[in-house]
């Protein structure tokens, strides 16, 4: 009977230490989620103060021998 209590809290410690392991895993995950996220945004916004340049209009022309 002792030695299963002393499984038992040997398998409840290792258990608590893969959670702990684990939560720290997701937290740094969601971190660079959120890095991400906002560099994409900021590229959007970027994008998107761009102004057309000059001569785009011609790529979506057909040349004239068409």
């Amino acid at each position: 009977m002792p030695d299963d209590i002393i499984d038992l809290q040997t398998r409840l410690a290792f258990q608590e230490d893969a959670l702990q392991e684990l939560t720290l895993t997701l937290s740094h995950q969601q971190n660079l989620i959120d890095m991400m996220q906002r560099k994409i945004l900021n590229l959007e916004e970027q994008l998107h103060s761009l102004e057309p340049r000059e001569g785009l209009g011609a790529i979506d022309e057909r040349p004239p021998h068409y």
